[in-house]
């Protein structure tokens, strides 16, 4: 069974990059679906693409600025809907424990499906890759 796992998951490469997780709950957060607000997860995001991005990716530079923009875009919209629709405080602890958990259980899903960590993916992976 794990054989399989591992054979088949890179056919869904796009689940493994946690800034898909991020957006869909972004999605979910800004259309009122889910009550969670993605803000600190989106923050931190916005905070990795960037140092990626710029110090390690051998991409070309319009392609980094366009994923970090868009990262930026994503925490812009949640910050917008977080502060000033839903006039919600800017540190929530529920959220906090939330993004906790969401973080978690994409780690265990990377080591479950990849056998890896986070940043043996992002660092060594995707680099190599990308």
């Amino acid at each position: 069974m794990n054989n399989y796992i591992h054979k088949n998951i890179d056919n869904y490469k796009f689940f493994f990059t946690f800034s898909i997780w991020i957006w869909v709950l972004t999605y979910l957060y800004n259309f009122n679906i889910i009550n969670f607000s993605p803000l600190y997860l989106s923050l931190v995001a916005v905070i990795f693409t960037s140092y990626i991005n710029i110090f390690t990716k051998k991409n070309g530079n319009k392609q980094k600025l366009i994923i970090v923009v868009f990262e930026i875009f994503i925490f812009a919209l949640v910050l917008y809907k977080h502060l000033f629709v839903d006039k919600n405080n800017l540190f929530i602890w529920r959220d906090m424990v939330y993004s906790s958990i969401i973080f978690g259980l994409y780690l265990l899903f990377l080591y479950i499906t990849k056998g890896t960590s986070f940043l043996d993916y992002y660092f060594n992976y995707l680099y190599k890759t990308y």
